[in-house]
């Protein structure tokens, strides 16, 4: 069982994953930098939307661009791999330790002052107000930054895919054919229709150029792009440039 503490009644547990652990490195950087939401998003570089994401839990950590997490890093006074290192296993490389939600509020019983309990109401009645603020706006700051796909950049995204599928054959020494056996047995591409299967061929043989259509069509179906999880699965590793080309802001 994960360890946990008692603090005014209330069990409070380390965060467990991921996910609870990116949203705890967030609430640091607000709380003991004594800066609001608008300031963290212009450090980091991102719109209050998509911090409204994170801190929500929308987002996986590791899947943010690295400037970001970079920045991020800055603003929680740690490195970069050292940041990475506590996303997957709850240890700073350094050692440094996060600041809890009890640590918290035994600072605020024994150090604070009038000046830190005024910023902190503050901070808590915009937190508020982001909370019950009119959920269409949330939306349509999601909609904002969902990445606007044109005919140009689905030929261009398959045409990476394309060029990422053959070099990876050519790592390999496999000719087409027996590269399209070995990627057709990733997990990503298993019991897929006839039809994706003809489709994501010819993006891989450089016979079909993508277009927004068959993008749109195949995102909306899977949610994912598979030819990318395929060829990521098929290497052995995530591949940065495919996915900054499919990916949003986030």
């Amino acid at each position: 069982m994960p360890s946990s503490k008692v603090s005014n009644g209330r069990r409070s547990r380390a965060p467990r994953t991921p996910i609870e652990r990116f949203i705890e490195v967030l609430n640091h950087a607000l709380i003991v930098n004594r800066i609001s939401q608008r300031e963290l998003c212009d450090r980091l570089g991102i719109s209050i939307g998509t911090l409204t994401k994170y801190l929500r839990g929308e987002v996986f950590p590791l899947n943010i661009k690295t400037h970001i997490t970079r920045r991020l890093a800055e603003v929680r006074g740690v490195s970069l791999d050292s940041l990475l290192a506590y996303f997957e296993t709850g240890e700073f490389k350094e050692g440094q330790e996060t600041v809890r939600m009890e640590q918290i509020g035994a600072w605020i019983r024994s150090n604070a002052g009038q000046e830190d309990m005024v910023k902190l109401l503050e901070d808590l009645s915009a937190a508020q107000a982001r909370i019950l603020a009119d959920p269409m706006e949330h939306l349509k700051q999601q909609e904002a930054e969902v990445k606007v796909w044109t005919d140009e950049c689905a030929a261009e995204y398959g045409r990476v895919l394309r060029e990422t599928f053959c070099s990876i054959a050519q790592e390999k020494s496999l000719g087409e054919l027996q590269a399209w056996d070995e990627f057709r047995s990733t997990e990503a591409q298993k019991d897929k229709p006839p039809e994706y299967v003809e489709c994501c061929h010819g993006v891989m043989s450089g016979k079909l150029v993508l277009t927004v259509e068959i993008i749109e069509h195949c995102l909306t179906t899977y949610n994912e792009c598979p030819a990318r999880q395929g060829l990521e699965q098929w290497v052995g590793k995530e591949l940065p440039e495919i996915r900054e080309l499919s990916c949003s802001s986030t």
